[in-house]
Protein backbone atom coordinates (compact mmCIF):
# COMPACT_ATOMS: atom_id res chain seq x y z
CA UNK A 1 0.00 0.00 0.00
CA UNK A 2 2.72 2.45 1.11
CA UNK A 3 4.11 1.50 -2.38
CA UNK A 4 1.42 3.23 -4.29
CA UNK A 5 2.40 6.36 -2.60
CA UNK A 6 -0.61 8.19 -2.30
CA UNK A 7 -0.11 11.80 -0.85
CA UNK A 8 -4.10 12.10 -0.50
CA UNK A 9 -5.02 11.73 2.47
CA UNK A 10 -7.35 8.63 4.17
CA UNK A 11 -8.40 6.01 1.49
CA UNK A 12 -12.34 5.25 1.80
CA UNK A 13 -11.39 1.39 1.16
CA UNK A 14 -8.33 -0.67 0.45
CA UNK A 15 -8.84 -4.13 -1.19
CA UNK A 16 -6.10 -6.54 -1.34
CA UNK A 17 -7.05 -9.60 -4.00
CA UNK A 18 -4.94 -12.34 -4.19
CA UNK A 19 -5.31 -15.13 -8.04
CA UNK A 20 -3.23 -17.95 -6.62
CA UNK A 21 -2.97 -21.16 -9.42
CA UNK A 22 -1.42 -24.17 -8.04
CA UNK A 23 -1.30 -23.87 -4.34
CA UNK A 24 -0.51 -27.41 -3.05
CA UNK A 25 -0.83 -26.77 0.47
CA UNK A 26 1.71 -27.85 2.56
CA UNK A 27 0.66 -29.71 6.23
CA UNK A 28 1.73 -26.46 8.35
CA UNK A 29 -0.74 -24.38 6.06
CA UNK A 30 -3.39 -27.24 5.79
CA UNK A 31 -3.35 -27.13 9.61
CA UNK A 32 -3.32 -23.15 9.64
CA UNK A 33 -6.79 -22.77 7.17
CA UNK A 34 -8.15 -25.45 9.58
CA UNK A 35 -7.64 -23.19 12.31
CA UNK A 36 -8.50 -20.03 10.50
CA UNK A 37 -11.58 -21.43 9.54
CA UNK A 38 -12.78 -21.81 13.23
CA UNK A 39 -11.96 -18.72 14.53
CA UNK A 40 -14.54 -15.68 14.06
CA UNK A 41 -14.45 -13.75 10.63
CA UNK A 42 -12.54 -10.54 11.48
CA UNK A 43 -13.35 -7.05 9.65
CA UNK A 44 -12.06 -3.69 9.14
CA UNK A 45 -14.89 -1.06 9.05
CA UNK A 46 -15.03 2.79 9.74
CA UNK A 47 -11.35 2.80 10.81
CA UNK A 48 -11.74 0.16 13.31
CA UNK A 49 -11.25 -3.38 13.77
CA UNK A 50 -14.14 -6.02 14.79
CA UNK A 51 -15.85 -9.20 14.65
CA UNK A 52 -18.49 -9.74 11.27
CA UNK A 53 -21.52 -10.58 11.78
CA UNK A 54 -22.45 -11.99 8.48
CA UNK A 55 -20.98 -15.05 6.55
CA UNK A 56 -18.68 -14.56 3.71
CA UNK A 57 -20.42 -14.22 0.25
CA UNK A 58 -19.05 -14.63 -3.38
CA UNK A 59 -18.24 -11.42 -4.68
CA UNK A 60 -16.14 -10.04 -8.33
CA UNK A 61 -13.34 -8.66 -8.74
CA UNK A 62 -11.42 -7.07 -11.69
CA UNK A 63 -8.14 -8.77 -12.22
CA UNK A 64 -5.42 -7.62 -14.92
CA UNK A 65 -5.57 -9.61 -18.53
CA UNK A 66 -5.85 -12.08 -19.20
CA UNK A 67 -7.53 -13.00 -15.98
CA UNK A 68 -10.52 -10.49 -15.89
CA UNK A 69 -13.30 -10.84 -13.73
CA UNK A 70 -12.94 -13.33 -11.03
CA UNK A 71 -15.22 -14.70 -8.59
CA UNK A 72 -13.44 -14.08 -4.83
CA UNK A 73 -14.14 -14.34 -1.10
CA UNK A 74 -13.08 -12.87 1.68
CA UNK A 75 -9.81 -13.88 3.43
CA UNK A 76 -8.38 -13.62 6.35
CA UNK A 77 -5.36 -12.04 5.39
CA UNK A 78 -2.81 -10.49 7.87
CA UNK A 79 -3.33 -6.74 6.09
CA UNK A 80 -6.24 -6.04 8.30
CA UNK A 81 -3.89 -5.77 11.14
CA UNK A 82 -0.77 -4.44 9.81
CA UNK A 83 -1.93 -1.43 6.53
CA UNK A 84 -3.84 0.60 9.12
CA UNK A 85 -0.18 0.69 11.28
CA UNK A 86 1.10 3.01 8.33
CA UNK A 87 -1.47 3.72 6.27
CA UNK A 88 -4.92 6.00 6.94
CA UNK A 89 -8.15 4.36 5.62
CA UNK A 90 -11.67 3.56 6.43
CA UNK A 91 -12.34 0.05 4.97
CA UNK A 92 -10.36 -2.93 4.41
CA UNK A 93 -10.79 -5.87 2.27
CA UNK A 94 -8.82 -8.95 1.87
CA UNK A 95 -10.12 -11.32 -1.06
CA UNK A 96 -8.92 -14.13 -2.49
CA UNK A 97 -10.00 -15.95 -5.63
CA UNK A 98 -12.49 -18.95 -5.92
CA UNK A 99 -10.83 -20.95 -8.34
CA UNK A 100 -7.64 -20.50 -6.03
CA UNK A 101 -9.36 -23.62 -4.02
CA UNK A 102 -9.74 -27.17 -5.57
CA UNK A 103 -9.01 -30.42 -4.34
CA UNK A 104 -5.62 -30.28 -5.57
CA UNK A 105 -5.17 -27.43 -2.85
CA UNK A 106 -5.36 -28.98 0.78
CA UNK A 107 -4.27 -32.79 -1.08
CA UNK A 108 -1.09 -34.62 -1.94
CA UNK A 109 1.21 -34.73 1.16
CA UNK A 110 3.55 -36.87 -0.75
CA UNK A 111 3.90 -34.64 -3.88
CA UNK A 112 7.46 -33.46 -4.38
CA UNK A 113 8.76 -30.04 -3.88
CA UNK A 114 8.95 -29.22 -7.65
CA UNK A 115 5.08 -29.98 -7.64
CA UNK A 116 4.48 -27.89 -5.01
CA UNK A 117 6.64 -24.79 -6.31
CA UNK A 118 4.77 -24.85 -9.22
CA UNK A 119 2.16 -22.35 -8.23
CA UNK A 120 1.77 -18.76 -10.02
CA UNK A 121 0.11 -15.49 -8.41
CA UNK A 122 -1.55 -12.28 -8.97
CA UNK A 123 -1.93 -9.83 -6.05
CA UNK A 124 -3.46 -6.51 -6.64
CA UNK A 125 -4.05 -3.58 -3.76
CA UNK A 126 -6.69 -0.92 -4.88
CA UNK A 127 -7.11 2.46 -2.82
CA UNK A 128 -10.15 4.02 -3.37
CA UNK A 129 -10.58 7.54 -2.65
CA UNK A 130 -13.33 10.24 -3.47
CA UNK A 131 -12.01 11.36 -6.53
CA UNK A 132 -10.34 8.29 -8.34
CA UNK A 133 -8.32 5.04 -7.28
CA UNK A 134 -4.29 4.31 -7.40
CA UNK A 135 -3.94 0.47 -8.20
CA UNK A 136 -0.61 -1.73 -8.13
CA UNK A 137 0.27 -5.33 -8.96
CA UNK A 138 2.48 -7.76 -8.55
CA UNK A 139 2.95 -11.68 -10.44
CA UNK A 140 4.96 -14.35 -9.67
CA UNK A 141 5.45 -17.83 -9.30
CA UNK A 142 6.07 -20.25 -5.75
CA UNK A 143 4.29 -18.84 -3.20
CA UNK A 144 6.05 -20.65 -0.45
CA UNK A 145 9.62 -19.35 -2.02
CA UNK A 146 8.89 -15.44 -2.80
CA UNK A 147 6.90 -15.91 1.13
CA UNK A 148 10.24 -17.16 2.48
CA UNK A 149 12.62 -14.12 1.04
CA UNK A 150 10.40 -11.63 1.64
CA UNK A 151 10.92 -12.83 5.35
CA UNK A 152 14.48 -13.18 4.97
CA UNK A 153 15.07 -9.74 2.77
CA UNK A 154 13.11 -7.61 5.83
CA UNK A 155 14.94 -9.31 8.44
CA UNK A 156 18.31 -8.70 6.84
CA UNK A 157 17.17 -5.22 6.43
CA UNK A 158 16.50 -4.48 9.98
CA UNK A 159 19.87 -6.02 10.67
CA UNK A 160 21.81 -3.46 8.49
CA UNK A 161 20.28 -0.91 9.58
CA UNK A 162 20.58 -1.76 13.44
CA UNK A 163 17.52 -1.38 15.92
CA UNK A 164 14.66 -0.10 15.04
CA UNK A 165 13.05 3.26 16.24
CA UNK A 166 10.66 1.85 17.35
CA UNK A 167 9.78 -1.72 19.59
CA UNK A 168 7.01 -4.10 19.40
CA UNK A 169 5.43 -5.54 17.03
CA UNK A 170 5.85 -3.80 13.41
CA UNK A 171 4.39 -3.89 9.90
CA UNK A 172 6.88 -4.96 7.36
CA UNK A 173 6.39 -1.53 5.94
CA UNK A 174 7.32 0.41 8.99
CA UNK A 175 10.66 -0.87 8.88
CA UNK A 176 11.51 -0.76 5.20
CA UNK A 177 10.67 0.64 1.65
CA UNK A 178 7.98 -1.67 -0.13
CA UNK A 179 9.47 -0.67 -3.48
CA UNK A 180 13.00 -1.54 -2.78
CA UNK A 181 11.90 -5.26 -1.18
CA UNK A 182 9.85 -5.50 -4.72
CA UNK A 183 12.86 -4.71 -6.62
CA UNK A 184 15.05 -7.09 -4.90
CA UNK A 185 12.20 -10.03 -5.48
CA UNK A 186 12.33 -9.26 -8.60
CA UNK A 187 15.39 -9.63 -8.99
CA UNK A 188 15.56 -12.95 -7.80
CA UNK A 189 13.27 -14.20 -10.55
CA UNK A 190 10.08 -14.94 -7.88
CA UNK A 191 8.38 -11.60 -8.75
CA UNK A 192 7.96 -11.49 -12.72
CA UNK A 193 6.20 -8.26 -13.23
CA UNK A 194 5.19 -5.66 -10.77
CA UNK A 195 3.15 -2.08 -11.11
CA UNK A 196 2.25 0.98 -9.83
CA UNK A 197 -0.71 3.25 -11.04
CA UNK A 198 -0.79 6.48 -8.35
CA UNK A 199 -4.21 8.18 -9.03
CA UNK A 200 -5.00 6.05 -11.78
CA UNK A 201 -8.52 7.03 -13.57
CA UNK A 202 -9.86 3.52 -12.52
CA UNK A 203 -13.27 5.02 -11.07
CA UNK A 204 -15.23 3.14 -8.08
CA UNK A 205 -18.62 3.99 -7.02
Amino acid sequence: VRWMGSESGTYRRITVAYLIDGWRMTPASRATAMELAQQPRLKYLGGRLGIASSGPSVSVFDFPPPHGEQQVLPYPGGEMLTIPRHTAVQEIRVLMTTRTFSQNTFAGADITTAERADSSFVVVVEGERIDGCDRAMATGRDIYRVGALAAVETALTVVDAGRPQRAGALAPAEVLEPGSLLGRLKEQEVLTEISVAPDSSRRKP
